[in-house]
């Protein structure tokens, strides 16, 4: 422990002094930069709303002295095949979390492979000493040539040092394959299913960088996209609310009605497409404008009453001819 009370260990910098006469505020941090110098590319959004859950899988560390980061950065999603992932980042039958050291090399762990999008730019190349110096800069609203030199030789010596995920190993804390998905069977997003199903979950790794000279921490985010076998993403309908209610008036709010509107099975088979009865208990179920809709075709419904009003008139005048003739 120094006298600020940041604390050094042998995970950090050998022969480094946390609070260094050159580094103001050492002890303090910073609530972190969600998303540093990200953004979507070209400022475009996307209308497109997903169901598929996120699992926060595991948090590394090169350091134990805390979990505060002064940036945070998202990479690009990394598709693997769930014989791939469990290989990864599961071992042997019990499924611990570890990470594979048998694959340091693989472009899914190594941090030279990684990609990230900016509002200029939809890939660009992942650099752990770019990332460590701007937040550095962003923090003490300096220019990163106001790093000083020694400093620089031991960050550029620090990112050499870690080539992939798998080179941190001061700090992990991670999920078995049981708990994992235990946690997304008690929160409703998957189900079990068939043996020809899959459920599409995405998994998400938090690396956090900690560099004491600097005392800047950047905690980069890895996210994988799999296919959990022999399960099923769980997906809410949005007509089920009143499904165990017996009363009349509601069954509208299940896309179903028991005669609600004055139809019975004899007019509902003369209607000209207002509504079309059950094969099995003879009930009429109104048609649906569209997928998502739970409310019975209105149209249909006034176009036949319009019929019926014109019908009338349409009796009516004729008898008025008759008897005038």
């Amino acid at each position: 422990m120094t006298s600020c009370g940041c604390k050094v260990n042998s995970c950090a910098v050998p022969n480094s002094k946390c609070c260094d006469a050159n580094v103001a505020s050492c002890c303090k941090t910073l609530g972190g930069i969600l998303n540093n110098d990200q953004g979507y590319y070209q400022n475009v959004t996307t209308n497109k709303i997903t169901n598929i859950p996120l699992v926060d899988l595991a948090f590394i560390s090169n350091c134990d002295n805390g979990f505060d980061s002064d940036s945070i950065i998202g990479l690009n999603p990394i598709f693997l095949t769930w014989s791939d992932f469990s290989t990864l980042f599961f071992r042997g039958p019990s499924g611990s979390f570890y990470i594979s050291p048998s694959n340091t090399t693989t472009p899914a762990l190594a941090l030279s492979s990684q990609t990230y999008e900016s509002t200029q730019n939809k890939k660009i190349v992942y650099s752990l000493y770019d990332q460590l110096s701007k937040a550095w800069a962003k923090k003490h609203n300096k220019n990163v040539n106001a790093i000083p030199i020694p400093y620089k030789i031991q960050l550029e010596r620090q990112s050499f040092l870690i080539k992939s995920l798998n080179d941190v190993t001061c700090y992990q804390l991670g999920l078995s394959l049981d708990e994992a998905i235990s946690s997304l069977i008690s929160t409703n997003q998957i189900a079990p299913a068939s043996y020809d199903s899959c459920a599409t979950v995405k998994f998400t790794i938090n690396f956090r960088n900690y560099f004491c000279p600097l005392d800047i921490a950047v905690t980069t985010v890895f996210t994988y996209v799999t296919n959990i076998p022999c399960y099923e993403n769980v997906v809410t309908s949005d007509c089920n609310y009143y499904s165990k209610d017996t009363n009349q008036v509601r069954k509208v709010f299940n896309c179903e009605d028991d005669n609600s509107f004055g139809h019975d099975d004899d007019s509902s088979s003369n209607s000209s497409g207002s509504s079309s009865s059950s094969g099995s208990g003879g009930q009429t179920i109104f048609e649906i404008d569209n997928a998502t809709s739970c409310s019975p075709n209105m149209s249909s419904v006034m176009e036949e009453l319009d019929s019926t009003v014109m019908s009338g008139w349409s009796s009516a005048y004729t008898s008025t001819q008759t008897g005038n003739n």
